[in-house]
C-alpha cells in the first residue's frame, strides 16, 4: 500500500467522523451507510498507530473505508484546481486526487 493510500485513508476517515460528530450535536440522522461506517471507523485503531505496519486484510474495514472514501469523494470542490495533500507541502490536483480515490475504493473491493 501507498503511502498516499494511507494518507487519503486517515484523512478520509476523520472527515467522516468529523461529520457524525457535528450531525450528532445537530441531531441530523446521517445515512444508513455513513452511520455503519462512522460507528466501525471510530471504533478501529488500525489508522492510529504507526503506518509502516502491514494491515491485515478485514472486510468489514473495507466496507467501512470505501464509504468513507466515497463521502470524500462527494465533499471534494468540482473543478481543476489544486488541494493541499493532507501532510504534503505538495499541492495534490483534484484530478490526481479523485483518481486516487477510486484506485483506493477499487483495491478496497466491491461497494
Amino acid at each position: 500500500m501507498l503511502i498516499e493510500d494511507i494518507d487519503l485513508m486517515i484523512g478520509a476517515r476523520r472527515r467522516l467522523l468529523a461529520y457524525a460528530v457535528r450531525a450528532s450535536e445537530q441531531e441530523e440522522l446521517l445515512a444508513p451507510d455513513l452511520a455503519e461506517a462512522a460507528g466501525f471507523l471510530r471504533l478501529d485503531e488500525r489508522l492510529d498507530g504507526p503506518i509502516f505496519v502491514e494491515m491485515e486484510v478485514d472486510p468489514d474495514f473495507d466496507k467501512a473505508m470505501r464509504v468513507a472514501l466515497a463521502f470524500e469523494r462527494e465533499q471534494l470542490p468540482k473543478g481543476p484546481q489544486p488541494l493541499q495533500g493532507e501532510s504534503s507541502d505538495v499541492p495534490l490536483w483534484l484530478e490526481d486526487r479523485l483518481d486516487a480515490i477510486e484506485r483506493l475504493r477499487a483495491r478496497l473491493g466491491e461497494d
